[in-house]
């Protein structure tokens, strides 16, 4: 892994950062029909993995049209 280029190593942290969002997202969903999780807080993860998304796809190349 010492010799990967550092985008390599930014796409595969970003990839991990984007699957902890993703299973917040989804904890924080379940708990909201339970009632332990507010409309607030579901929305907080839910901005959260959009971010993770984001620097997820950035990391990999991606960039929005010219």
């Amino acid at each position: 892994m010492h010799d990967e280029p550092p985008s390599h190593r930014a796409w595969q942290a970003a990839g991990a950062a984007l699957e902890q969002a993703a299973r917040r997202f989804v904890v924080v969903s379940e708990q909201l029909q339970t009632g332990d999780a507010t409309e607030q807080q579901l929305r907080a993860a839910r901005f959260e993995l959009e971010r993770a998304a984001l620097r997820y796809a950035a990391a990999g190349g991606w960039g929005p049209p010219a």
